[in-house]
């Protein structure tokens, strides 16, 4: 749906145009952070006790956890994030 190109996200989130694609609204935004926030931490969940039952060393687990939370975070945050800030791929209004 992207492209997997900054310019794709940005218009994915932001919209394209005045008529081609319209900016997610909030319910929409919502819905995907909806989905996330239950997903995304099982995940997190199960694979940091993985972690934790192997021979690793304790720091190695501790630093691979707090990373791992943070890219949780920002995944529940990023499509919030583009859709708000005033990065490059700003849109001209119509």
């Amino acid at each position: 749906m992207t492209g997997l190109s900054p310019q794709g996200i940005a218009n994915h989130y932001r919209g394209v145009g005045c008529h081609i694609r319209q900016p997610m609204s909030f319910r929409e935004l919502a819905e995907i952070t909806h989905f996330h926030l239950f997903t995304m931490p099982v995940v997190f969940m199960i694979l940091v006790h993985v972690l934790y039952l192997t021979n690793a060393g304790s720091r190695l687990k501790v630093v691979t956890t707090w990373i791992s939370f943070g890219g949780v975070m920002l995944d529940l945050l990023s499509p919030w994030l583009i859709k708000t800030t005033s990065l490059p791929y700003r849109l001209k209004p119509c």
